[in-house]
């Protein structure tokens, strides 16, 4: 299999942490260039925190939320994520692969 370099942004980079959106608008113009606003609702954060979901949903962007035993107790039904899990999977069991996250996926539909 063909490796893939994928660039990480962390929250030092940006003058405003989460839930400002700036790291993941910052993460888009990287990435997709600067028509990135035009194609924020293409683009698919995992988040784990409230502040995080947030900062996905106020850049625009779809938000998929896997809890974490930190925030398995946050109120997430309010900020119009996606989509929220357990986790992204364990062993043999899988709630999402990246392919499953394509504008062309079935799983958009599967969460409305």
């Amino acid at each position: 299999a063909a490796s893939v370099d994928i660039p990480v942004f962390a929250g030092d980079v940006v003058p405003k942490k989460k839930p400002d959106p700036a790291i993941y608008c910052l993460a888009a113009r990287e990435l997709i260039g600067e028509k990135w606003k035009d194609l924020a609702s293409s683009c698919v954060v995992v988040e784990d925190s409230r502040i995080g979901a947030m900062a996905a949903k106020a850049a625009g962007m779809k938000c998929i939320v896997t809890k974490s035993i930190y925030t398995e107790n946050e109120p997430f039904g309010d900020l119009g994520v996606d989509a929220i899990f357990d986790c992204i999977g364990d062993g043999s069991k899988r709630n999402f692969s990246l392919q499953d996250l394509s504008d062309e996926s079935d799983f958009w539909n599967q969460q409305s």
